[in-house]
Formats: C-alpha cells, sequence, structure tokens
C-alpha cells in the first residue's frame, strides 16, 4: 500500500519538505490557478528542486473554453519547471484529452470521484486515455464491494482517501459573496445543515461535510478489494501518523488496526467511515415514492408532518376523528401499527373531545413513526 499527501498552501509545502515529505510515496502539490484549493505559485515551488518522492500537480478546476486556454499555458510552464517524476492529476474531461494526446508524453492522473461510478465508465476512460494514465481516483461513493468488483477490469493503479474531509458540493460560481477567501459553517437557524463547512474562494463555492472520513482501521479490506494507493487530505501531523499505520500494516503481521484506532481516538474531528461499507444513499426513495401510499387517499385519516420520539406526532387530519378512536398507522415502507388516540390536542396543546378535516392535531407517538406515514381507520 502506498501513500500521498495532498498540500495546499506554501506553510504546509515548506513544512513537509523540510520534515516529512520522506513519509509518503507522493506529493500532491495544488498550484495556484489549476487547483480548486490550492494558493502555491510556480514561483514559490520552483524554489524546490530536489524533492525526496514523487510530485503530482493537482489541475482540478472547471472550466469555459476561454479559462481553459488560459490554464494550459500554466501547464505549459509548469511542465518546463519539472521535466522528471512530475506527473499531473486532473478532473476536466478537456484537460484530460490534451494531456493524453501531448507529446512528448506526460503522466497523469484522473481524479474519478465524480461521473464514473461504474466499471463501464472507468474501463472507457482507460482506455481513452492510453499507457499515460498512471492512476484513478476512486469515488468516496464506491462501497467496499463495489470496489472489489471494479478492479477486475482495471489494470491501472487506483486511490481512495483514507483520511480527511468529505466534499460534498463544489461550483464555480460564487454563492456566499462576491469577495474571496470567505469561510463559515452552516449554523443558520433555517436550516437543518448546522456544523456543515463552507467556503468560498476565487475558485467557487465549496461545502464539506462535518465529519472526516477515517478508513485506516480497514487497510486490509482496502488492499483486498484491489487499491493500491490512499491519500491523506489532513495536516501534516495527523498525515503522518497515519502514514506510520501504512508502514506497520505493509510490513505483516503486527498490530497496525490497534494503532489506528488509537489515531482514531485522538484525530482533531469527529469520523466517519463513509460509504466503504455500504452506500444506502438511495433508502429514502421508498419512502419518498411509495407508490403504495402516494395512490391510497380514498378512506385516509390524515399524515404525519411532524413527530417528537417518544413523546408526540402531528397530523393534517383528512377527515374528522375523535378522542379515543382506534387508527392505524402506516410507514412508507408499508409497516403497520396500532394507533389509540389516548390524547387529542390542537397546536396550542389544548385538550380537544373531536377534530376535523383540515385540522392539525397533537396524538399519541408510535413505534416506527415517521414523516409521511398515514393514519387509516382500523
Amino acid at each position: 500500500m502506498k501513500t500521498s499527501l495532498a498540500i495546499y498552501s506554501p506553510q504546509a509545502l515548506s513544512e513537509c519538505l523540510s520534515s516529512g515529505a520522506h513519509d509518503f510515496d507522493q506529493l500532491l502539490i495544488h498550484v495556484k490557478g489549476l487547483s480548486r484549493l490550492g494558493t502555491i505559485s510556480l514561483e514559490q515551488l520552483s524554489a524546490y528542486q530536489d524533492f525526496p518522492c514523487d510530485i503530482c500537480l493537482v489541475w482540478d478546476v472547471l472550466m469555459t473554453e476561454e479559462e481553459f486556454q488560459e490554464k494550459k499555458q500554466i501547464f505549459d510552464k509548469a511542465n518546463d519547471l519539472f521535466v522528471s517524476r512530475l506527473a499531473w492529476r486532473v478532473v476536466d474531461m478537456g484537460a484530460i484529452h490534451y494531456l493524453s494526446k501531448h507529446d512528448p508524453i506526460v503522466n497523469f492522473e484522473v481524479d474519478a470521484t465524480t461521473g464514473f461510478h461504474n466499471s463501464w465508465a472507468l474501463k472507457t476512460l482507460q482506455t481513452f486515455t492510453g499507457p499515460a494514465l498512471k492512476k484513478i481516483v476512486l469515488s468516496l461513493e464506491l462501497p467496499e464491494a463495489e470496489l472489489r468488483e471494479i478492479h477486475h477490469d482495471l489494470h491501472t493503479d487506483t486511490e481512495i482517501l483514507a483520511l480527511g474531509p468529505i466534499p460534498l458540493f463544489y461550483t464555480p460560481r460564487h454563492l456566499l459573496q462576491r469577495f474571496h477567501a470567505h469561510r463559515a459553517l452552516g449554523k443558520s437557524e433555517e436550516t437543518p445543515h448546522s456544523g456543515f463547512v463552507i467556503e468560498d474562494n476565487s475558485q467557487g463555492t465549496f461545502m464539506w461535510l462535518p465529519k472526516d472520513l477515517f478508513l485506516l482501521d480497514h487497510l486490509d479490506e482496502i488492499a483486498n478489494s484491489g487499491v493500491k494507493w490512499v491519500r491523506f487530505d489532513c495536516p501534516l501531523a495527523w498525515a503522518r501518523e497515519g502514514a506510520q499505520v501504512v508502514r506497520r500494516f505493509n510490513a505483516g503481521p503486527e498490530d497496525w488496526r490497534a494503532e489506528a484506532l488509537l489515531l482514531k481516538k485522538k484525530y482533531a474531528h469527529p469520523t466517519i467511515k463513509g460509504f466503504f461499507k455500504a452506500n444506502r444513499t438511495d433508502s429514502l426513495f421508498t419512502k419518498l415514492k411509495n407508490q403504495t401510499l402516494r395512490n391510497k387517499n380514498i378512506g385516509q385519516v390524515g399524515e404525519i408532518i411532524d413527530l417528537e420520539k417518544g413523546r408526540f406526532m402531528v397530523a393534517r387530519l383528512k377527515s374528522g376523528v375523535k378522542l379515543g378512536d382506534s387508527l392505524a398507522m402506516q410507514t412508507p415502507e408499508g409497516r403497520v401499527n396500532p394507533l389509540q388516540l389516548r390524547f387529542l390536542r390542537n397546536s396550542l396543546g389544548e385538550e380537544l373531545s373531536e377534530a376535523k378535516a383540515g385540522d392539525l392535531v397533537v396524538i399519541p407517538h408510535v413505534s416506527g413513526a415517521c414523516v409521511g406515514s398515514v393514519l387509516d381507520r382500523v
């Protein structure tokens, strides 16, 4: 298992090259103008000519035709500075095509974290790019079983994120403000997305999950799935500890997992394993698009529109009910639970003996209830 480290700022680059670059097999350097988040200029990068490991310059911005022509000039300048041990990491299909046809041959990697979620797409990418393609960065949304299946058809090295923030959203538009370098936490009372990190810079607007991805305690499963590289997208101190875990794993039967779990426990941010074990992002579709419930309007007493677990539910009535009525609650998945109207209250908390169609009422909570469940007469 090999390791790569993402570097975004001149300070991080200087710190890494002075003390920690030898811990990694590759440095992913985010160059200003080509990278979405990088602030390292070519002038700053050119001050370093001797690198203790391979370097890869990241070109991941979204580009119009006019912008693409501008970025090619930065690429040509950077390529002249670093002839040996240099590769490029690209996202844009135009950049992928440009590098695959470049003369002389330029080694490059493709960041396929968006838009390449199946083996057919990845095989086509591999065939299209030819021998210059050295690595494919796979999506975080691919669980272990799919990673294993995909590698049956790939002969190119692959990489996944092992430790670092999980990107959720990127647009080249400036959604926070017209100025650059703005960073905020989504803590508005009007949104449930509290704590989501949102950033606006010269390349657009970004949002990340509040928890970082941590897969270092699954290195054996990652290796068995066919992945050859893991990436660290975190501060150098944490990345070096993570790289030490990988070295222990590579060395053999040492208790590397205990060290990984210790790092997980003391890591600076809350962590999750993401979709590595399973991707159930489509599980809510059955709730949102349950045809049985969507078509079952005749005889419905009402619909649950809000609830507080273990205490109460709020229902919008479609027909009248009385205190003490026996009803049945059906969830969007089709589960049915009995419901006795032991209490019946209006939105002000006042006790009612009955309510009519159109009323919002507070009724007893039923185990397994969720918003969208419907009430029927028994």
